[in-house]
């Protein structure tokens, strides 16, 4: 099946926010006890729908026959100590069914045209180190690590 990438309507929200939430549980849950579980299920799909008409932000889902199988979140910022502005992935989630399947790889290239398109040349993402498998997704796509956060963790407890 034809997958879209396109911008999400306020109809996607639901499968936006939901998409947030089983990356949040797949991934930081499982990576960073730090990380409210409860997170995306409190500012989606209310925060999102506040993004929608903002054209720094771009919320991408990837339709199979109106099935959301993927999602990417970003935006175009130019923070105080930068020269030029910087698009930046939040979010991105594939299906589990649909990983390997080149529905990442068309978020991605749907993001990157995106900015390009808004003369915005410098792009980057934050994965978690453990995460092997987004680092080598990302560097496939041709983001090379950039800056290092050193985290020291007092107390592993879990907040909700």
């Amino acid at each position: 099946m034809t997958i879209i990438c396109r911008r999400a309507s306020l109809a996607d929200l639901a499968a936006v926010s939901r998409s947030t939430a089983e990356l949040n549980s797949e991934v930081a849950g499982q990576l960073d006890p730090t990380v409210s579980l409860t997170w995306p299920e409190e500012n989606s799909p209310e925060g999102y729908r506040a993004h929608l008409g903002d054209p720094r932000w771009l919320i991408l889902v990837a339709d199979a026959g109106g099935t959301v199988v993927g999602c990417l979140v970003g935006v175009i910022d130019q923070p105080a100590w930068r020269t030029v502005p910087v698009a930046t992935i939040f979010s991105l989630q594939v299906s589990a069914d649909r990983r390997g399947q080149g529905v990442g790889s068309a978020l991605v290239d749907a993001f990157t045209a995106w900015a390009v398109e808004r003369s915005v040349h410098v792009l980057e993402v934050s994965t978690y180190t453990a995460n092997s498998a987004a680092l080598r997704f990302y560097q496939r796509h041709g983001f090379s690590p950039y800056t290092s956060t050193l985290q020291r963790v007092q107390s592993a407890e879990r907040s909700s």
